[in-house]
Parts: C-alpha cells; structure tokens; sequence
C-alpha cells in the first residue's frame, strides 16, 4: 500500500492502472477469496500485465514484513482409536489419549529440516485435539488430533507424510489419518 501510495504521488501522469486485491479469506477454505477474483478476471477476458502475489503478513504492523514466496501448508486429521470403558475398571479399557501422548511428543522435537536462505524450518504444530465423552470418569474411545505443517522448500509432502506414518507406526497405534494439502512453497 505504501509503495502504491508513493509511485503514484512520484508519477501522477502513469500509464495503465493499480488494483489492490485485499481479502480475508485465505485461511480454511477460502472459497470468497482469490481464486474467486481469477475466476471473475478470466470471465471477463482481462489479462494483467504484472502482478504481485501478497500474503498479509507482518511483524508488528501492516506492511513490516516481505517474504520471498511462501511456505506450503500441510494439515492431517488424526484419528487414534483405543478401547472405551469405566476409569474403575481401566483393565478393560485402552486410553487413546495416553497411547497416542508418547508419539505426539516424539513428532514435537522433530527437525523437520534446516530451511534455507529463503525460508524457516519447517514447523509440525497441534492446533486440536479432543478425546472423550464430557464425563469425567469415562476412558474415551479414540481421540481426534488436527495438526498442520508449515514447510519449505527443503521438505517434500511426501517425506512429511512419510515421517508421521513411521512415527505413528512405531508406537503400534491403530488410527486413520486424511491429509489436506492448502498450498506447496
């Protein structure tokens, strides 16, 4: 915006015009956001002839911050199934909480990679997780777990999964587990 805002005061007489595209709507689905405005350009047959590809960001305001790209986004769905039963009779029950807890903690202190002079390390973090039944003596049957990635061009979706399956299977975990790629760096 500040760049904008100075090219023009520098060169009032420019040629061709300056669009900003701003929307909220890049995190989850984004269906309201630039996609849909591509869509609307092709319909109408416009062709830019530069454009700059933003992704709000920043530090400590808007505009303090440029990155060269952006990091792909890597979520999964975990489910852990154990074996639901009373806490007076835990014998009979098997807590997937507690049998997924040693996993989780294993795939936290991961290295992921080194990033490069372009981007961080690659970064694993729960962002949910739920188990039970809202009572609280009862041993739930599985828990949920959402996590994500955030990776750069050093990792790969593939090594990633292939990473949290070793881990999960190494802790003899019965679970399903779906993957949902937002974007690759």
């Amino acid at each position: 915006i500040t760049a904008i805002e100075a090219f023009v005061d520098n060169h009032p007489d420019h040629c061709g015009s300056i669009a900003l595209l701003i929307t909220s709507d890049e995190e989850g689905p984004a269906i309201d956001g630039t996609v849909k405005v591509v869509e609307a350009l092709k319909a109408r047959d416009e062709l830019l002839d530069y454009c700059i590809v933003g992704e709000p960001t920043c530090v400590d305001q808007l505009g303090d911050t440029i990155k060269n790209g952006r990091r792909g986004s890597l979520s999964g769905n975990l489910t852990v199934k154990g074996i639901q039963g009373h806490i007076a009779y835990p014998h009979l029950a098997k807590n997937p909480i507690h049998l997924v807890a040693p996993a989780i903690a294993e795939l936290a202190q991961i290295q992921w990679d080194e990033g490069n002079e372009y981007f961080p390390p690659t970064t694993w973090h729960i962002s949910n997780i739920n188990g039970g039944t809202g009572a609280t003596n009862v041993i739930p049957g599985t828990v949920n777990m959402l996590f994500n990635f955030r990776f750069s061009t050093a990792s790969t979706v593939e090594s990633l999964k292939e990473s949290v399956y070793a881990t999960l299977d190494k802790h003899e975990l019965e679970y399903e587990l779906d993957w949902e790629l937002s974007g690759r760096p």
